[in-house]
């Protein structure tokens, strides 16, 4: 055991001198000879690369010969290799007319060098050969260099002017990136492209001219350069990458030249001092949020040439009044124009078949909008909150209508749906306030959820025949609402669909409906009429609670359920029959109905839920059917109206409090031959000690059964006990 405990320890010693090898390789350059303390290795017979010799670290001001003799030999001097890197003392370097080629990271990370001069001899620059040399304040690339490798002259935070030659054709990718005191640059004719990030976070660049010979912006090419004022881009252009100039703040004006083609995403994004912008004919198709943020845009006209415009490219563009889309494009992208908040006017070309997700969401002073027959969808949200729209016509072309698509347009007062419309999305105009009249055309199948909720503005509404299905919450709050007309084809009434419509007087629920959901008419407190047909076999929790106008109510022999808090609060309701196919009552079904004086139970219910005629204070008898075998808690209490009460054999259960505070209770009749043990001790008070006004008076039971009764915690609630012959209860 202790031996594989060595063996362990020998091998990790070993794997750690192994990686601290590693990592000294990285810093000790191969070199074949040394002379004056810099490394040379050989690149042919007669030539040689300037490197690192061992570990060294270069300081002070460095001069490389030309040539260099070693072992009697003499060798030119042609490169230099990584051998300047990371040297943070070092301060000049003079490079001789020998050398060609200046390799990848030759100079990176001496933040301390000042002076450089690289000789005409010079035709190419690495990749990263002078990353983060910030102390460098002036640099002239000579006339030889033809090309500028990626990163070569990134964070080079103190370099104030630049001048590229003409020999220079390309530019690498973040060839000049943060080099943010960068305040002049002139780029030659010969260059070709602008790399991706080449002059990214140049902030201190204030104009800019791309010369003829370019032929495009590679992706966030001048990225952040928010002091740039001034924007020439020249004819042979024909892309702009992606992000291209996001975040060039300072530019005012900008003119995208007939040469292009294509505009990448962001390609302006956070251009918020942009005032005027010319897009040529030229360019095909704007990418996603192109122009993003632009809020100093105040107008502008899309060419007929843009065939597509991307998401989001004019979104939170809120200086922008006016607007021209050309009869070219056939797809506007979603939140194109979102948060327009400005844009008072808009016609949609006829070449355009579809508005998407969100197009116009939040142009709120958008008056007027034309929407074109080609146009055959209309996506979620696309007009929502769109607050100024007052007027709006659906061509026949549009079959769908999307989610939100209206939403919170609230002074919009007519709206025409087209003949060939087949849905209504959920929320379509939720809280179009303004929206007086509505006509739903014969072509609409489905209404979806809360599609018209809150349009208090609305007063008659028809529903026609196609409908077959109706979502929760529809018609909830549409408070102006006096007439409704609902036809045949529906079968079920969803939950909260007319909630709080508390203008609506009278309504006539066809016999197609099978169900009335949950709080489908809650709060319809102007109702006074209601007819429920015999097809429904359910009435949902809260369906008609608060309906406090409603004075009669006829229940029909279809429904087996009314749902908790069905009928709770109408307190205008004076009599009511339940029928036969009734087996259960919800839980405060009736509660507080305070109007009710008679009440008819009938021998199919089975049991009374909690609180479900709680507070009737009208009701002044009553008579519970042989069928019911459970009275719930608190059913009847507050009935103080109640003043006879027969209870059958076959209850078997009865809840605290059931008859609590029946204050006119005078007499029981109770047919069972004793109490059960099911009953509770407080039916008809809260074990409180009453005076003699607060005690029942009389209790009739079977005969020979008041033993039975007399001396429990139930037969206490009564003055005198009395046998009789029993009714026949049915």
């Amino acid at each position: 055991m202790c031996l594989t405990k060595i063996a362990t320890m020998k091998k990790s010693y070993l794997l750690l001198i192994t990686l601290t090898l590693l990592m000294i390789s990285r810093n000790v350059s191969a070199y074949d000879f040394e002379v004056n303390g810099i490394g040379y290795e050989k690149t042919s017979s007669s030539a040689v690369s300037v490197t690192r010799a061992g570990i060294k670290s270069y300081f002070g001001n460095i001069i490389i010969p030309s040539f260099v003799k070693w072992n009697n030999k003499t060798y030119r001097v042609t490169s230099i290799g990584e051998v300047f890197s990371w040297c943070s003392e070092l301060t000049s370097v003079s490079i001789p007319n020998s050398v060609t080629s200046i390799e990848n990271n030759a100079f990176e990370g001496s933040s301390e060098l000042t002076s450089l001069t690289i000789p005409n001899s010079v035709t190419s620059i690495g990749n990263n050969a002078f990353e983060k040399c910030s102390g460098l304040t002036l640099l002239t690339i000579p006339k030889s260099v033809t090309s500028i490798g990626n990163e070569t002259f990134k964070g080079c935070s103190g370099l104030t002017s630049l001048v590229i030659p003409n020999s220079v054709t390309a530019i690498g990718d973040y060839a000049f990136e943060g080099c943010n005191r960068l305040t002049s640059l002139v780029i030659p004719n010969s260059v070709t492209a602008i790399g991706d990030y080449t002059f990214e976070g140049c902030s201190g660049l204030t104009s800019l001219v791309i010369p003829n010979s370019v032929t495009s912006i590679g992706n966030n090419a001048f990225d952040g350069c928010n002091r740039l004022t001034s924007l020439t881009i020249s004819n042979s252009v024909i892309s702009i990458g992606n992000e291209a100039f996001k975040d060039c703040s300072g530019l005012t004006s900008l003119t995208i030249p007939n040469s292009v083609t294509s505009i990448g995403n962001n390609a302006f994004d956070g251009c918020n001092r942009l005032t005027s912008l010319t897009i040529s004919n030229s360019v095909i198709s704007i990418g996603n949020e192109a122009f993003k943020d632009c809020s100093g845009l105040a107008s502008l006209t899309i060419p007929n040439s843009v065939i597509s415009i991307g998401d989001k490219v004019f979104e939170d563009c809120n200086g922008l009044v006016s607007l021209v889309i050309s009869n070219s494009i056939a797809s506007i992208g979603s939140e194109a124009f979102e948060g327009c908040n400005r844009l008072t006017s808009l016609v949609i070309p006829n070449s355009v078949n579809s508005i998407k997700n969100s197009t116009f969401r939040g142009c709120s002073s958008l008056s007027s909008v034309v929407i074109p027959n080609s146009v055959t969808f209309i996506g979620d949200e696309a007009f929502e909150e769109c607050s100024g729209l007052t007027s709006l016509v659906i061509p026949n072309s549009v079959t769908f209508i999307g989610s939100k698509v209206f939403e919170g347009c609230s002074g919009l007062a007519s709206v025409t749906i087209s003949n060939s419309t087949t849905s209504v999305g959920d929320e379509a105009f939720e809280g179009c306030s303004g929206l007086t009249s509505l006509f739903i055309p014969n072509s609409v199948t489905s209404i979806g959820y809360e599609a018209f909720q809150g349009c208090s503005g609305l007063t008659s509404l028809v529903i026609p025949n196609s409908v077959t299905s109706i979502g929760n919450e529809a018609f909830k709050g549409c408070s102006g609402l006096t007439s409704l007309t609902i036809f045949n084809p529906i079968i079920s009434v969803g939950n909260k669909v007319f909630e709080g419509c508390s203008g609506l007087t009278s309504l006539v629920i066809p016999n197609s409906v099978t169900s009335i959901g949950d709080e489908a008419f809650s709060g319809c407190r102007g109702l006074i009429s209601l007819t429920i047909p015999n097809s429904v076999t359910s009435i949902g929790d809260e369906a008609f609670q608060g309906c406090s106008g409603l004075m009669s109510l006829v229940i029909p022999n279809s429904v087996t359920s009314i749902g908790n808090e069905a009928f709770q609060g109408c307190s205008g309701l004076t009599s009511l029959t339940i029928p036969n196919s009734v087996t259960s009552i919800g839980n405060k079904a009736f509660y507080n109905c305070s109007g009710l004086t008679s009440l008819t139970i009938p021998n199919s219910v089975t049991s009374i839920g909690n609180e479900a005629f709680y507070n009737c204070s009208g009701l002044t008898s009553l008579t519970v059917p042989n069928s019911v075998t459970s009275i719930g808690s608190k059913a009847f209490e507050g009935c103080t109206g109640l003043i006879s009460l027969v209870i059958p054999n076959s209850v078997t259960s009865i809840g605290d409090y059931a008859f609590f505070h029946c204050t006119h209770l005078h007499s029981v009749v109770c047919t069972r031959t004793a109490p059960s043990l099911k009953w509770a001790e407080h039916i008809f008070s809260n074990g409180l000690l009453y005076s003699d006004n607060y005690i029942i008076k009389t209790l009739y039971v079977p005969i020979s059964s008041k033993t039975k009764y007399e001396g429990t915690a139930w037969g206490n609630n009564f003055k005198n006990i009395i046998e009789m012959e029993m009714p026949d209860i049915k």
